[in-house]
């Protein structure tokens, strides 16, 4: 049974794009040159208790996303929550991401306030600093432990 958008979520989890485009879907990546800091994978809404089941609410807006007023937040989200598949545009990325896990939260956030969201967080918690400052670079290979340690 899919999830409606009144479901509560005791957690928001936002998760960095460690470059995943090419070990997951099998699919060329479009990483030159190489980021020199760490992007948005997703905001995930998530409830413990329903963890798998599908969400329902309102399908992603390019309308939405194009408006005059959300062009500061679309400059953001070019710089920091990147496609990395080749063929595939920020945008179809935003709009899968949305569609899979940010919809869930629409009773909460709009779809700009979604995006405003994970952009706020990003900037807030800088994990491309937190990484940096140990050492941790883009583009190479880490055990999970050492990123752990990088956050702590």
């Amino acid at each position: 049974m899919p999830l409606d958008s009144m479901t509560t979520f005791s957690l928001f989890r936002s998760l960095l794009n460690f470059v995943f485009c090419k070990n997951i879907t099998g699919k060329g990546c479009n990483i030159l040159p190489l980021p020199r800091i760490f992007t948005i994978h997703g905001l995930w809404p998530s409830n413990f208790k329903h963890r798998h089941k599908p969400c329902v609410g309102a399908q992603f807006s390019r309308d939405v996303m194009n408006e005059a007023s959300n062009d500061e937040l679309r400059a953001d989200l070019e710089l920091s929550w990147r496609s990395f598949i080749s063929g595939r545009s920020n945008m179809d990325f935003w709009e899968y991401e949305y569609n899979t896990h940010g919809k869930c939260s629409d009773h909460k956030f709009s779809q700009t306030q979604y995006f405003d969201r994970a952009r706020s967080l990003w900037k807030q918690y800088k994990a491309h600093t937190l990484f940096s400052n140990r050492s941790v670079e883009p583009g190479k290979s880490y055990r999970f432990t050492d990123l752990e340690q990088a956050i702590r």
